[in-house]
């Protein structure tokens, strides 16, 4: 399996590959840029010292901006790793999906193709985007949606092909229960609050 997911250089967000290679009958290989802004900031990619799927770490010409950005040596990546799989972590109507269907006709034509989206809002796309998520969805397997929402996005663009809804998990050693008494505490909160994420 090649994942390209340009969010991928987070730590934390590589518990979702890592969780997955603990099944050994997978060989996963995690594509991912130099760095990446993140949550307002530059993030170097993450090289784990020992794990069970491969990363490289790939250049990107473009402003750092997914709907832009593409990796010039995606060509070779493919060639090297030969996926049975691609799973395209980005949004089905990015240039780097135009790009990857170009070069995967050429250097991968018998992997399958799914993507996953986090579009939850119809928008009207320029035609140019359009072309390329209509190329994505005639050419992919599935798609993997976030949410319900999402999936009724892509049903409103006439997806016809198997949606799996799978929501983000959530780090539970990081974001776990605590006793509220200590955090009010804490937080100096005396008030009535609701908190969120």
């Amino acid at each position: 399996i090649l994942f390209i997911w340009h969010a991928g250089v987070v730590k934390s967000y590589q518990k979702y590959i890592e969780a997955l290679a603990e099944f050994d009958d997978l060989d996963i290989t995690l594509l991912v840029p130099e760095s990446w802004t993140e949550g307002s900031r530059e993030i170097k990619a993450y090289l784990p010292e020992q794990a069970k799927y491969k990363v490289i770490v790939g250049k990107t010409i473009g402003p750092k901006d997914p709907l832009i950005a593409i990796y010039p040596h995606l060509p070779h990546y493919l060639k090297e790793v030969q996926p049975d799989l691609i799973h395209f972590f980005e949004e089905p109507w990015q240039n780097l999906a135009a790009y990857l269907l170009f070069w995967k006709k050429i250097y991968a034509p018998h992997s399958k193709l799914i993507f996953q989206t986090f579009q939850n809002i119809v928008e009207q796309y320029p035609l140019n985007w359009r072309l390329v998520q209509n190329w994505s969805f005639n050419k992919s397997e599935a798609a993997i949606a976030n949410a319900e929402e999402m999936k009724e996005v892509l049903l409103h663009w006439g997806y016809k092909k198997p949606i799996h809804v799978i929501y983000p998990g959530v780090e539970t050693a990081l974001f776990n229960p605590v006793d509220s008494r200590m955090l009010r505490n804490r937080l100096s909160i005396r008030e009535f609050c609701i908190g969120y994420f």
